[in-house]
Formats: structure tokens, sequence, C-alpha cells
């Protein structure tokens, strides 16, 4: 998008488990153009952020976090809605969390159309911290929305509305982030033999997850959630650098599984 708008992205990324999703997207983002910064912690990636930004930059948080990225998935249930009507509505949506805001735009979505489904959120990371993520995220939309439609809320009572709606599965984060789980492994091999494709990171253990759902048959219908971009890096591979043509910081980002936990 930068390149086609004529400005451009750089970004602070951190040392991830070298798999070959990973690999792709790293040489793809670096055949765009991106500007790669490598950091080893969040401390010093939030001043380094903001010594660099000035008046003409834009900054998006990590994982896109911010009522901005969740309210795509807010109008989505919408659509979701629409493509299957009430009675084909599912009592769960499975998505994997990392930073929430994907999981906040569903919540708010069913919360406004009145929808009798939770959101199940599956963990890719050891974080304590993510439920009041999610549902700091979601309450921050759903106000600016009801305020946008002239609706007034307690807030006490949405917030209650929004939290009785999620539910946190911290079952298949395994290792950590983007470490490889045999749950994950077993979703991805059986999503591939239906002609869909997923990763290790967020996608694979969300539908782990959603298949043991589907197993204890608490819901009448699963949804799966897959946040993996369907878009083809095909043709950005085709000219982009081999790995070992990339800078030499770049390719300290990938970290071999023999070298133990991030």
């Amino acid at each position: 998008y930068g390149r086609r708008e004529g400005f451009e992205v750089a970004a602070l990324m951190f040392p991830q488990l070298e798999t070959a999703h990973v690999v792709d997207n790293l040489r793809a983002a670096v055949s765009l153009g991106l500007e790669i910064i490598p950091m080893t912690s969040a401390r010093a990636a939030f001043s380094l952020a903001t010594s660099l930004l000035g008046g003409d930059d834009a900054w998006i948080g990590p994982g896109a976090m911010g009522t901005q990225g969740a309210e795509g998935f807010a109008d989505a249930v919408g659509e979701l809605y629409t493509q299957s009507g009430a009675a084909g509505f599912p009592e769960a949506l499975v998505v994997a969390v990392g930073s929430g805001s994907t999981a906040a735009g569903l919540l708010v979505g069913l919360m406004e159309r009145r929808l009798p489904c939770t959101v199940v959120g599956v963990g890719v990371n050891h974080n304590p911290a993510v439920r009041p993520m999610v549902l700091a995220q979601a309450y921050r939309l759903a106000w600016k929305r009801a305020a946008q439609r002239g609706e007034r809320y307690s807030r006490q009572r949405l917030w209650a509305e929004l939290e009785h709606l999620l539910s946190l599965d911290m079952d298949f984060v395994a290792g950590g982030y983007g470490r490889p789980s045999a749950e994950g492994r077993s979703a991805i091999d059986r999503a591939q033999a239906v002609g869909l494709v997923l990763e290790h990171t967020y996608t694979g253990k969300a539908f782990a997850a959603a298949l043991k759902l589907v197993a204890a048959g608490r819901y009448r219908a699963v949804g799966f959630w897959n946040t993996l971009a369907a878009a083809s890096l095909k043709s950005h591979l085709a000219g982009a650098p081999e790995l070992w043509e990339l800078a030499p910081a770049t390719r300290r980002l990938l970290i071999r599984d023999s070298e133990g936990p991030q």
C-alpha cells in the first residue's frame, strides 16, 4: 500500500522461530521495499519509535491493535450474518488472539446485533493481560460507535455485556508465540485436507481449539474465523531475495529451534 501511495513503510521487528511461512513473509516484505529495524525488547522498540516519529509519520501499534483496526471486524459480523442468516449463524466464533483487535471487533459486532454467540479467543502467547487487552479495545470501540449513533450506555453495563460474550482458551499456546505445537500441526493437516491453508503462529492453534469445541458438542454450530490473509505471496516472492541474500541483521531475526525459547 505504501509503495502504491508513495510513502515509505518501516517495521520494528522482533525475532521469531524460523518456519517456511515466516521466511516467505519476510522475503516478500523485503521485496516490496519494507525497511526492517531489528529489535530485541519491547522497551527499546517503544523508545526508538518515539524518537523516530515525526509530524508526517503514522504509527500502527503491535498487531495493529486499537479501535481503528478492530472496527472492520465489527462490521464484518454484519456481513457474516447476511451470508448465513439467523438460523445458520454460529453459536461460537473461534479466533486467534495476539494483540486482540480482531476478537475485540467481533465482540462489538455481536453485541450491537444482539446475536447469541460467544467469541472464543485462542491465546497464541503467554500473556496474562490478554483478556483486559481485548475488552479494553472492544469497550472503546463500542463506546465510540454508540456515541456516533446517539445512544447512551452505562459504562458498567457496556463492559459487562462485552465481557459476557468473551471466552478465552489458553490451552494451545504450547511453547509460546510462533512455536508450532502438536495440536496445531494436526489441525493444519486436517484443514489442508479440505483446502484450508493455515500456519503455526496463529491459525493452526486456533483451528485446533475449534476442533476441540466441535468434539465437545457444547455448541450447535462453531465458526472458525481465519485470520490468515487469503492473498497469495507468489508474485512478491518471484523477485524476492533469497534468505541468504538478506542483510545479516535481518537474518538474525530468524530463530532456529535449537536456540531455545524466545
